[in-house]
């Protein structure tokens, strides 16, 4: 190891000491820096001349962008399901009072139909009562005068070999 002296422009009469390794004799600093980006930019460019290793860094960064979609998408739906939970259970409490509000209408108009706020007549027809007790009435009169159509099609229809 040679230790060399160099005195600056600026100050004659200072000088800096310095330890030069071995093929650093003579280099300043910014000369070791270049090389070193040099060297750098040399391993870079081999890397990417190789097709197989740009094709490995574009898989990577395929499954870099995918996964983090994933990871997005899984946030939003856990939000959604915890909406869908409470929104479940909304749901359940309101159909529950809308049906205890009916029995209660119900109820009131059976009780005493002079007093009650909507006739029996009207909340049947509201909840559609009403069709399902007229269609029962009227199948149960035609009863066995009035075949099924779809019965009526099978024995009609010809036979063919």
């Amino acid at each position: 190891m040679e230790v060399k002296k160099i005195t600056e422009q600026r100050n004659p009469n200072r000088s800096i000491e310095r330890d030069h390794q071995a093929g650093g004799c003579g280099a300043r600093p910014g000369d070791r820096r270049a090389k070193a980006m040099e060297a750098a930019r040399k391993k870079m460019m081999e890397f990417f001349a190789k097709q197989e290793n740009l094709m490995n860094l574009f898989l990577a960064g395929a499954f870099a962008a995918l996964s983090w979609r994933s990871y997005q998408q899984q946030k939003e739906i856990d939000v959604l399901e915890a909406e869908k939970s409470a929104l479940r259970s909304g749901n359940m409490a309101m159909s529950s009072t809308m049906w205890a509000w009916r029995e209660h209408f119900f109820n009131l108009a059976e009780a005493d139909p002079s007093s009650a706020p909507i006739s029996l007549a009207r909340l049947r027809a509201i909840y559609g009562e009403e069709e399902m007790v007229a269609e029962a009435t009227s199948s149960q009169l035609d009863g066995d005068i009035r075949r099924d159509r779809a019965e009526d099609d099978a024995v009609n229809e010809p036979i063919i070999a």
